[in-house]
């Protein structure tokens, strides 16, 4: 027993320091407005300041190991924000809510960002809404002071596998923490979301995982149908989020079908791509993140840039997603942290596995790289063999 428990004496303690598990759970999606009210109230961990290994090897037990365990709580939540993506969602939603806040009665333009996986749309969005929201509440306190809870600005649906409009509407009526009668009829479930909506003054709503909404079949169909009544209910401002939305049949509403239809017409399209280094203004912007997620690590003995300078193996290991770059960044900081040596090398990268996508691209390339390698061993012998049966 002894030998295993000191195979698990490194692994994070939730329980260090003081820290309540119970009373501070970890963030979840926003299922209820609860959720999203946790995940606006969180307090992002300080950054520590970074010190020397002199001075860190100064500090008492008890001092070091409190700073160790601030670091681990920065690593664990480090999230970069200031991105491309970030800013071309600032700029558009921040326009579509200024021209639907006093439009006329009907559907409000929309927003749909749809994308490949791993390139941080959801967190994008749930990040700068909660800006949006805790600005209002930094602006005009005394309104929440006065209206508490019934004010939701927000709502966020997270689609149902297999969305259904029962589904879907049940999903919403759990958000705004309602009341759902047993057996309640779809009109009836209509009814009491549209309601709360409007009542809370909801002006934007976030469907995420929009790519579970299968338009090929009736249910998504007749989900779909359920999504734009209630943008004409509503008057909220609709941001969808999903996976490579366009190649599916969401602005067709169906298979077969090229004519306009009212999905295409009401939504806005942004649609974000891995971080690409075939250019170099593209290379820069892939750089420039590189940099900022190793300028937030807190490590004693990382030279500057050290890690930066190896942005073109960290494109090919991570195929330009921030958050499988994420994911690395911080899995190589825990790994590092407390060894002795606190430096993230291309070594303790190699030893670290990500996400399946990434590691089989990566697996993809170093084949090629085999490949190409042999095939021009082989045509070198030949050539030389040529030579010698000519000489």
């Amino acid at each position: 027993m002894a030998a295993r428990d000191s195979l698990v004496t490194h692994w994070p303690d939730p329980l260090a320091g003081g820290a309540d598990p119970l009373a501070e759970p970890p963030l979840a999606e926003p299922w209820t407005k609860t959720a999203w009210r946790r995940y606006l109230d969180r307090t992002e961990p300080a950054h520590p300041p970074k010190v020397t290994r002199q001075a860190y090897d100064r500090m008492s037990l008890d001092r070091a190991a409190a700073y160790d365990r601030a670091r681990d709580r920065y690593h664990s939540s480090l999230a970069v924000f200031n991105t491309p993506l970030i800013d071309a969602l600032s700029a558009k939603l921040g326009s579509l809510l200024a021209i639907n806040q006093h439009a006329q009665p009907g559907a409000r333009t929309g927003l749909v960002v749809s994308g490949p996986t791993r390139i941080g749309k959801s967190t994008a969005v749930k990040a700068l809404l909660a800006d949006y929201e805790r600005s209002l509440r930094t602006r005009h306190p005394d309104y929440f002071v006065r209206r508490g809870d019934e004010y939701v600005p927000v709502g966020y649906l997270q689609m149902p596998e297999k969305a259904s409009v029962k589904a879907l509407l049940q999903t919403l009526a759990v958000y705004y923490e309602l009341d759902q009668p047993d057996k309640a009829t779809t009109t009836l479930l209509q009814h009491v979301v549209t309601k709360a909506m409007s009542l809370s003054g909801t002006s934007i709503l976030v469907i995420d995982d929009l790519h579970f909404l299968d338009v090929g079949k009736e249910a998504g169909q007749e989900a779909n149908n359920m999504l734009k009544a209630l943008a004409n209910t509503t008057g909220a401002t609709f941001v969808a989020i999903g996976v490579d939305l366009e190649a599916g049949q969401l602005f067709t509403e169906g298979p077969g079908n090229s004519r306009k239809t009212q999905t295409s017409g009401r939504y806005s399209l942004l649609s974000p791509q891995r971080y690409q280094v075939n250019t170099k203004a593209a290379a820069t912007s892939w750089v420039n993140l590189v940099k900022t997620f190793e300028d937030h690590l807190v490590l004693l003995d990382q030279p500057v840039n050290s890690i930066t300078e190896h942005w073109q193996y960290l494109h090919r290991r991570t195929g330009g997603s921030i958050c499988s770059l994420s994911q690395l960044m911080r899995e190589a900081a825990f790994r590092v942290q407390g060894t002795g040596f606190e430096r993230i090398t291309v070594e303790t990268l190699d030893e670290i596995t990500i996400d399946y996508a990434s590691e089989y691209e990566f697996r993809k390339h170093l084949e090629e790289l085999r490949d190409r390698a042999v095939s021009t061993t082989r045509r070198a012998s030949g050539a030389g063999a040529s030579r010698q049966r000519t000489a």
